[in-house]
């Protein structure tokens, strides 16, 4: 509502069947006022971005190579700043990466290099807060690529070392590995009157993603020295030797 968007320049040779064009995407700022859904309408999808401002450019060439086929390439970059909003009722806020990617054969995308991003807060039902990851991806091969992924969450941390996503596969394999974990954290969730637990875990879980399931088999999780305590005081207690 009144922010310029798109910009730019365009060519082409009607003699070799060529040519490229120059986009710049002008800085959007979204807001209450500025939110995606003023941008593009109805979505198809449950999602709105209501902060964070997003800018980005583009440069694409291409070429007849036949008569039904066209090479296309050239980069793209996108920067995006402080981003919040929510998916499918996941709630996130402050996402931070320059997502930076060329266009191929076949007008596939894939990162021209590794890239980072952070995030400050996640709600996916339990909060997850300052997360940071390295990813690539390619969707020519349907793949995408996770390294270093670290979370704080229940007082304690969670990472997974490294994902490599490949839609093709009928199962995905990833590690989850928990460091000191708060108990005290995890049975407040719960909301049992009566029940104090204290103490830390740490652990890890192999999980297999499926097409229509996710599954955990010989995961570990201990409590940390020197333990901790498990106590219940019932409402009303009933006089007892025991």
């Amino acid at each position: 509502k009144g922010q310029p968007l798109l910009s730019g320049t365009a060519n082409h040779s009607l003699l070799d069947q060529s040519g490229s064009i120059e986009v710049a995407l002008a800085e959007y700022i979204f807001s209450n006022i500025t939110p995606l859904s003023s941008l593009l309408g109805n979505l198809p999808i449950e999602a709105e971005l209501l902060a964070g401002k997003v800018a980005g450019e583009a440069g694409i060439s291409w070429l007849k190579t036949s008569e039904s086929a066209w090479d296309v390439e050239g980069p793209i970059s996108l920067s995006i700043e402080d981003l919040g909003g929510f998916y499918n009722g996941v709630f996130f806020v402050d996402l931070n990466t320059d997502l930076r990617a060329i266009i191929g054969a076949g007008t596939t995308l894939r990162s021209s290099e590794k890239l980072s991003a952070t995030v400050a807060k996640l709600d996916v039902g339990l909060p997850l807060e300052n997360i940071q990851w390295q990813y690539q991806f390619n969707t020519g091969l349907g793949e995408i690529t996770v390294d270093g992924l670290h979370t704080e969450l229940l007082g304690g941390s969670a990472s997974i070392p490294e994902f490599s996503y490949q839609a093709q596969r009928d199962e995905n394999f990833l590690t989850l590995v928990l460091g000191n974990l708060e108990l005290s954290t995890i049975a407040s969730l719960a909301e049992y009157p009566g029940v104090y637990v204290d103490g830390l875990i740490s652990g890890y879980l192999p999980i297999a993603i499926g097409s229509d399931k996710i599954t955990i088999e010989k995961g570990l999780i201990g409590a940390l020295n020197p333990g901790g305590t498990i106590r219940y005081t019932p409402a009303n207690p009933i006089p007892s030797t025991n």
